[in-house]
């Protein structure tokens, strides 16, 4: 995959993301320009900086935050102040698989940077109905 990136310049638009801590590792040594999500255990980490209140005062080495909208951890994820606070620092916040207007609408409202779904054209007509391009 690493190969495929570097040859059609792709760097800057791919992520590695993994749940696994020892697989992100081998990742980021394979290819360290690339940006890299939160794994499981970063994840953890990043709920107890935000609700310890020491989110603002550590470094964050990732990326983006990519997690699926229903979910019991997202229940502590799901705070419109956490995402900005990632976004105001560069860190995409993305949902995924999202088919439905509504749950686009949900992820959207919380702050969501983007969404990833089986269906592009739903989420594209969506897109045009909610967010007119500005002329």
């Amino acid at each position: 995959v690493s190969d495929l990136v570097k040859k059609y310049s792709r760097e800057q638009i791919t992520v590695w993301a993994t749940d696994s801590e020892r697989k992100m590792l081998l990742c980021r040594a394979e290819n360290p320009h690339m940006a890299h999500a939160f794994t499981a255990r970063r994840i953890l980490w990043l709920l107890l900086m935000f609700y310890s209140g020491l989110l603002p005062f550590v470094p964050i080495r990732e990326s983006c935050l990519e997690t699926f909208l229903p979910s019991i951890i997202n229940r502590l994820l799901m705070k419109k102040w956490l995402f900005k606070h990632l976004t105001d620092r560069g860190i995409q916040v993305y949902f995924w698989v999202l088919n439905e207007e509504v749950d686009y609408r949900r992820a959207f409202e919380y702050g969501a940077t983007g969404v990833m779904t089986d269906f592009p054209n739903r989420l594209r007509a969506f897109l045009d109905q909610t967010q007119p391009l500005a002329s």
